[in-house]
């Protein structure tokens, strides 16, 4: 199986890897290029993709359908996350990683730990390569209208500011005495705190590919339909301040066994929550 989606940004991609001074950077990864050149191209991590575009999507069906409460921080995270290895922790038998890779889909397809092991799942998670000139050589069946600017074209720096509380009036009257006084004096010399952060501007398109060579269970793919379907389109940061908003051009539509992946749910809520309640996750 193999799923290449074609995505596009309704709002500023803002997937920072690094804090430079004031200004945050986006993500990027070298990419030889036909003439033996190296670029840094913008890309998103095929692990924010993950967790935003499928793990996250699924655990929240599997929790509302399984009435999900009471967890311990382990369990929390083990279903959000994947979990945490464990030092000193016992093996899970081969025979009970199986029943909880049947009984809970998205750990057969993305992996997780248990306890002391870490185990892979079926899913080959790739990055989501910006369309541009400097990957067009990688994509060559794809439409070539796509790859016609190149990355730097498309990256922004954008400017901010947060005004000093300070010295905002409004906000006088929850200092003490002595600051206030002090700070009156300067009131009329306001200072703003500026940052930056880079971004790829609205209508960039991305390629993101998931493959497997492993078949995939009628209820696993009903599983990975449901999340992709329901992810809500944002990644990387400032996303509750006008970035990270994408849209599916293609796969919007993907229902096969969702229905399936349900009913999953439903008949095992009583196995679900005892296994998030078990010793194995305290």
């Amino acid at each position: 199986m193999k799923t290449r989606m074609l995505l596009r940004a309704l709002e500023p991609i803002s997937h920072g890897a690094t804090v430079r001074s004031n200004i945050t950077l986006i993500k990027t990864q070298k990419i030889i290029q036909p003439n033996g050149r190296y670029e840094d191209v913008p890309v998103i991590s095929a692990n924010q993709l993950c967790n935003r575009a499928i793990r996250t999507p699924g655990i929240d069906l599997l929790v509302e359908l399984c009435e999900i409460k009471d967890l311990t921080a382990e369990a929390l995270q083990w279903l959000y996350n994947g979990g945490n290895l464990t030092q000193g922790g016992a093996s899970v038998k081969i025979d009970d990683q199986q029943k909880i890779k049947e009984l809970f889909p998205l750990f057969s397809l993305l992996g997780g730990a248990f306890v002391n092991q870490l185990l892979g799942g079926k899913l080959r998670i790739q990055n989501a390569y910006l369309c541009c000139k400097e990957t067009k050589h990688l994509f060559g069946d794809e439409d070539q209208e796509l790859f016609k600017e190149s990355c730097y074209d498309q990256v922004q720096v954008e400017t901010f500011t947060n005004m000093d509380p300070v010295r905002d009036p409004g906000k006088a009257h929850l200092l003490t005495e002595e600051i206030r006084e002090k700070e009156s004096k300067d009131r009329d010399k306001t200072v703003l705190m500026p940052y930056e952060r880079t971004s790829v501007s609205v209508g960039s398109h991305w390629i993101w590919s998931i493959s497997t060579a492993y078949k995939l269970s009628t209820i696993e793919q009903g599983c990975l339909n449901y999340s992709l379907n329901a992810w809500d389109g944002y990644i990387g940061g400032r996303s509750s301040r006008g970035f990270g908003k994408m849209e599916k051009v293609n796969g919007k539509n993907l229902t096969s066994f969702v229905d399936k992946y349900k009913q999953h749910l439903i008949d095992n809520k009583q196995a679900i929550q005892e296994h998030l309640h078990s010793e194995i996750l305290k």
